[in-house]
């Protein structure tokens, strides 16, 4: 009888040492930005953060691909430069997801490789990241360019956006090395009656629950630093105010009806953009705790034993200037 309890406290006691272990969080994570400007020159502050701080990698947007009405072509603005910089640098290409409604697999891969030719700098590089928002639609000429792009010996990632990861049965798991969970630009900003569009913790976690700790790719994930009002008139959005912060919309033109919330008191040009009397303007910015918060949370629930956090963006003013309060992050797991 002794020896049957004995066996079975031992057997207990495997149990609650394996589930501990599997509950273990990340104990192996790093750093990174993503630089997005197609003029890209790294500015005095931007040289001073990535020399200071613990930034492992630029992912630097090389070329976009998008799809043009009017030419019925392809069209490709492109970086101007190549950052000069003693950190590892990942070639990003953004393509636009209308270019595979127009375009297979085979006949873009192609279109692909003759536009990479143009960068010399990317002869022998293979180590790429594609960021690209399939749809259904879209899943099937979208992985087979991912299957030519393996064929020929590229090591690729892919971004993945939070609703790929809860409905990937539908949604589909491209064959790649690794995703590139993309956590901001939850919602769309031309809605009117709500608070955030950049990031909620909330509305990340409910996608996330339950799904994250499944999904079978290695996961890198993108996280926000960046900021932008959005502009609205008579509740229908008019633009995205881009790269501003909000001590910018400390005028006398703008009265703040609610934290965050700015209506315009009479006509005015503001960053030469034209605001009407009585236009709304809704100042957004990620709330730095919740990205801590994101990040506690998803080094416990990923399943693997490294994990790297890519902040957007490294060309953003938001960043440049809270820059102390992501380092704070970055000192916490380093």
């Amino acid at each position: 009888m002794r020896k049957l309890t004995y066996l079975a406290l031992l057997n207990i006691l495997i149990i609650i040492t394996t589930l501990c272990s599997c509950n273990k969080p990340i104990q192996d994570i790093s750093f990174s930005v993503y630089y997005w400007k197609n003029n890209a020159y790294l500015t005095q502050k931007q040289k001073e953060i990535l020399n200071t701080s613990s930034i492992k990698c630029i992912y630097l947007k090389i070329c976009d691909f998008k799809w043009s009405e009017s030419t019925k072509k392809i069209e490709t603005p492109s970086i101007s430069n190549i950052i000069e910089s003693n950190k590892h640098i990942i070639p990003v290409f953004f393509i636009e997801n209308k270019v595979f409604k127009m375009k297979n697999g085979k006949e873009f891969y192609e279109f692909f490789q003759q536009k990479i030719k143009d960068f010399e700098y990317l002869k022998d590089v293979k180590n790429i990241q594609i960021d690209c928002d399939w749809t259904i639609e879209t899943q099937n000429n979208y992985f087979s360019f991912l299957k030519y792009l393996k064929q020929n010996g590229y090591l690729t990632e892919v971004t993945l956006r939070l609703h790929q990861i809860k409905h990937s049965k539908i949604t589909g798991i491209p064959d790649v090395e690794t995703g590139v969970l993309m956590i901001y630009n939850l919602t769309s900003p031309a809605i009117f009656n709500q608070k955030n569009s950049i990031y909620n913790y909330n509305l990340a976690h409910s996608y996330l629950n339950g799904h994250i700790n499944k999904y079978p790719l290695k996961i890198k994930v993108a996280l926000p630093a960046f900021s932008w009002g959005v502009h609205f008139q008579y509740e229908k959005i008019q633009r995205l105010i881009s790269n501003t912060t909000l001590e910018d919309y400390n005028t006398e033109e703008l009265q703040e009806i609610k934290p965050n919330l700015f209506k315009s008191n009479k006509p005015f040009y503001f960053k030469n953009i034209p605001i009407n009397k009585r236009d709304i303007i809704r100042y957004e910015e990620p709330k730095i705790e919740n990205i801590s918060n994101m990040i506690d949370y998803l080094t416990k629930n990923i399943k693997q034993d490294s994990l790297e956090i890519i902040f957007f963006s490294l060309d953003s003013k938001f960043f440049n200037k809270k820059h102390d309060q992501y380092e704070k992050i970055i000192s916490n797991y380093n």
